[in-house]
């Protein structure tokens, strides 16, 4: 399993909705994620601000930080 890196681009499910997002800090088992503004406002009434915890088996690697613009 590949582990992203701070600033890919990934993907995740939450709520039965697919997310994305930015990858904001690296731990041990999970990523910090900012979520785009799109994906906040899909889920805006469960979650108190953009920002949460995706677990490593958990997210899709859309866009590697050295290949994002």
């Amino acid at each position: 399993m590949v582990k992203a890196a701070v600033g890919d681009h990934i993907t995740f499910t939450r709520f039965n909705l697919d997310l994305a997002g930015t990858v904001q800090k690296l731990y041990d088992n999970s990523v910090l994620v900012e979520l785009t503004e799109d994906s906040f406002k899909l889920v805006m009434h469960e979650i108190p601000n953009e920002m949460t915890v995706v677990n490593h088996r958990n997210y899709k690697i859309v866009e590697q930080m050295d290949k994002a613009v």
